[in-house]
């Protein structure tokens, strides 16, 4: 019996950089659990969730800067990915019930392929105040 060397395939730089940022955006807006909070009971994930809720909307009354509005709300998204992981451990089942919903409204129509969401993505948020 034989033993065959692998070879690898030499990726131009330029081309390894596309695909190394494009890796970091993509972990970068993944929405990770705090795991420093898992292991409490669900009053505990709805009552942060709540707090968070308020600190947005605090925030968007108090005429808070978009940007910081948009931080607050990223953190309810955060608090409620905590709430889920204490519920489902399992990333991959996390992923599918993502999957699921964004089905379920795309369905309902909440996300329209010619929207004002897809406007906003499109511009890059230019219009976010510092």
């Amino acid at each position: 019996m034989t033993s065959r060397k692998k070879s690898f395939a030499v990726i131009p730089q330029a081309e390894y950089e596309s695909m190394k940022h494009r890796i970091n955006e993509l972990e970068a807006a993944e929405i990770v659990p705090a795991s420093k909070f898992l292991g409490h009971e669900m009053p505990v994930y709805l009552n942060k969730i709540g707090e968070e809720l308020e600190e947005a909307t605090r925030a968007y009354y108090e005429g808070e800067t978009t940007a910081r509005i948009i931080e607050e709300l990223t953190d309810i998204q955060f608090a409620a990915e905590t709430a889920i992981a204490s519920l489902e451990p399992r990333l991959e089942a996390r992923r599918e019930m993502k999957r699921y919903v964004r089905e379920k409204n795309e369905r309902r129509g909440y996300n329209s392929r010619n929207g004002k969401h897809e406007q906003m993505l499109l511009s890059g948020f230019k219009d976010l105040k510092e």
